[in-house]
């Protein structure tokens, strides 16, 4: 997939608009709605009818004198600039209506006409005039196309008297669809519609904003749908970053800080926000609350947030985030995973696992334990507890250098993967910033010293602002510390500042399997795990929480089917068919549990049968064989089962086999010995 930050494009497919006749889309009737009437200066309302008293579609505002109009200025046939001939009347925007015509130099093209200002000055035409020259070279995809501006005295006649001499239009491309709020395209699309038409918004919005521009009036009904494009319309509000004044704007779309700080990147990314709350709630209607929607209204909340720090930084970042909530929402979809590289976290190595999917030591048959296992003719339980949290807390993705950070490109290239040796180099670094302290942080987790994280953390804290990188360091040592509320808290801050990210959703599924106490929070830990494994295959961690889960729910087929799931390309999948073989042969649950708690014969011999498809040596393979041989001996000698005595001698005499074979890779006289008297313990009693 595509790497840059609006790659969610690719996931879906928009529904193809039938766009309908130019002549199709004139209206009637046009009329501008009293609640839509606000001057086009100080937008304030305007025109309406007070005390019984009809409204005035025209006349000056009350409150600064700035003349407003609602009735369409421009008649049928009737021809501007000796070129452009009107039909008729499209609809009305923020700064007057919008005409139909033809351009009838070029074949007669259809145009759309924009009342940019009406002005008895015609100084303050020609200052408009000059200040929007730039939509004209403003060129984008999905932004439509500025053609021409040209300046206009209408003929005089009774019916406009009252209007002003000099009026000015934008000449525009003429895009034959609907607005997104219509009820042709409402009722041909679904919520990750809405959001890769919002993704689109959002690349013309990177591409405004790197040009040193604002949109300043973006709402949903400026977004056009015709086939599988989206249009960016009704540029008139557009303005320079800095520009004085708080540019043109729509009261139910705009920033609460608009009018004290002006437009600015923060204030149009508020307006994408609403724009998709607003469709979201439109598409989604009664299922808006699903859980499958929280990623998409913890975006939202961001996008959203009354404090402006609060929100996304740019536009690159907030598509970035929107790109990954759409792929959980199309993994829920599809039941497919979309493996894509996170632009904010490293792909984790190190699997969070507790020893289930590596082979077991020698030293597993040369303990007390062992001998009294074989001495009982029982398995012991199976470890299907998570990892110790330190353990857990250093194996969790690490986020990637912030590129803003001084020193991102040394940690990106330069840095040991050996902790010990990667302090050193960070000790010799001259000027430490947030970035070094950050990784400084991590790398003392990984050598099991807490309190020098937590010095390192803290001098970090002191070079920035708390943003979700503060977050994730803070729920690592919390979770080290073993103090789970505060990591569940503190990962959840992070996941509501990049609601698209996987790692926080990990690191909050490790939190809850931590804490489940009875089966159904067990039960909610592992479909946390699930929906991360979902979404993205990447995550082999999360099936192996998955697994556990299950296990301890004595869910045995359900934790071996979990595991099932990892590729043969995972660097992991030799670890996932060991632990399914061990889940398949151990006991879940302590010695005193139900005999539920044993595995059945079907999954002894399904351990039969998968043993020599793992691939392994001789000896390995004795050490999985010798699990399956004891708990065969452990049903054997079940009562609930009533077997034979030649069934328990024959469990007896195999297992005697595995132990003595086993011992002859003992690296010592002792242990050695230690395995010969397990074999006799297991052994079947004989009159010699």
């Amino acid at each position: 997939m595509d790497d840059a930050p609006w790659w969610g494009l690719a996931l879906v497919e928009l529904p193809s608009i039938a766009a309908p006749a130019p002549a199709e889309a004139l209206l009637a009737a046009p009329r501008v709605p009293e609640d839509r009437r606000l001057c086009p200066h100080c937008r304030e309302p305007v025109g309406v009818g007070l005390g019984g008293q009809p409204s005035l579609v025209e006349g000056r505002c009350p409150y600064d004198g700035t003349y407003y109009s609602f009735v369409p200025r421009l008649r049928r046939n009737e021809l501007l600039a000796d070129r452009y001939r009107v039909q008729g009347v499209l609809g009305h925007g923020g700064f007057g209506w919008v005409y139909l015509a033809y351009d009838e130099r070029l074949e007669n093209r259809p145009v759309a006409l924009k009342g940019l200002i009406d002005a008895d000055d015609p100084a303050a035409v020609e200052e408009v005039h000059r200040e929007k020259r730039f939509l004209i070279d403003l060129r984008h995809d999905d932004i439509v196309d500025i053609r021409d501006f040209v300046l206009h005295t209408p003929d005089d006649g009774p019916e406009r008297r009252r209007s002003p001499a000099h009026q000015g239009y934008l000449v525009m491309e003429y895009v034959p669809g609907h607005p997104l709020t219509s009820a042709e395209v409402l009722g041909e699309i679904e919520v990750q519609h809405v959001i890769g038409y919002l993704l689109r918004v959002l690349r013309v919005f990177d591409h405004l904003h790197g040009s040193g521009y604002l949109f300043c009036d973006l709402k949903p009904t400026n977004l056009m749908v015709y086939r599988r494009e989206v249009k960016v319309i009704d540029l008139g509000g557009v303005q320079e970053i800095g520009a004085p004044g708080t540019g043109a704007f729509s009261d139910d779309y705009a920033a609460p800080e608009l009018a004290v700080t002006g437009p600015n990147v923060a204030t149009d990314l508020y307006t994408v926000g609403r724009t998709l709350d607003d469709l979201f709630r439109a598409t989604a209607r009664r299922g808006a609350e699903e859980p499958e929607f929280d990623s998409l209204r913890q975006l939202i909340a961001r996008a959203t947030a009354h404090d402006p720090a609060l929100r996304f930084p740019s536009a690159a970042d907030m598509a970035d985030q929107l790109s990954g909530v759409l792929r959980e929402l199309a993994s829920r979809r599809s039941g497919k995973a979309y493996p894509v590289p996170s632009r904010l976290f490293h792909r984790s190595t190190a699997l969070i696992d507790n020893g289930l999917g590596a082979l077991p030591p020698l030293g597993w048959w040369t303990t007390p334990a062992a001998r009294t296992s074989a001495e009982e003719g029982s398995c012991r339980a199976l470890t299907v507890e998570p990892p110790p949290p330190l353990t857990a807390a250093a194996a969790l993705p690490q986020p990637l250098p912030d590129p803003r950070d001084p020193a991102a490109g040394f940690l990106a290239t330069s840095v040991h993967d050996d902790p010990r040796l990667a302090l050193s180099q960070l000790a010799s670094y001259q000027q430490p910033t947030t970035e070094v302290e950050l990784l400084s942080c991590r790398l003392q987790l990984r050598l099991g010293d807490t309190t020098a994280a937590h010095a390192a953390l803290n001098r970090a804290a002191h070079r920035q602002q708390r943003d979700w990188r503060t977050h994730w360091h803070q729920g690592l040592l919390a979770l080290a510390d073993e103090r789970f509320n505060d990591a569940r808290e503190q990962f959840a801050s992070c996941r509501a500042q990049v609601p698209g990210e996987l790692a926080p959703r990990l690191a909050l599924a490790l939190c809850a399997e931590y804490q489940a106490q009875g089966s159904a929070e067990l039960a909610a830990a592992a479909e946390q795990y699930q929906s991360v494994w979902a979404t993205d295959t990447w995550y082999e961690s999360a099936v192996f929480g998955r697994a556990r889960t299950l296990a301890r729910r004595m869910d045995r087929a359900g934790a071996v089917e979990a595991l099932t799931d990892i590729p043969e390309t995972s660097p992991h999948h030799r670890a996932a068919r060991i632990a399914a073989l061990r889940l398949l042969t151990g006991r879940l649950g302590n010695p005193g549990s139900p005999t539920a708690s044993l595995p059945g014969a079907a999954e002894l011999a399904e351990a039969e049968r998968r043993l020599p498809l793992l691939g392994l040596d001789e000896l390995d393979t004795r050490r999985l064989r010798t699990l399956i041989r004891e708990a065969e001996l452990a049903r054997a000698l079940d009562p609930a089962e009533g077997s034979a005595a030649t069934t328990v001698r024959k469990a007896r005499l195999l297992l005697e086999e595995c132990y003595r074979r086993l011992a002859h890779w003992a690296p010592d006289q002792a242990r050695h010995t230690v395995l010969i008297d397990l074999a006799n313990a297991a052994r079947p009693t004989t009159l010699r």
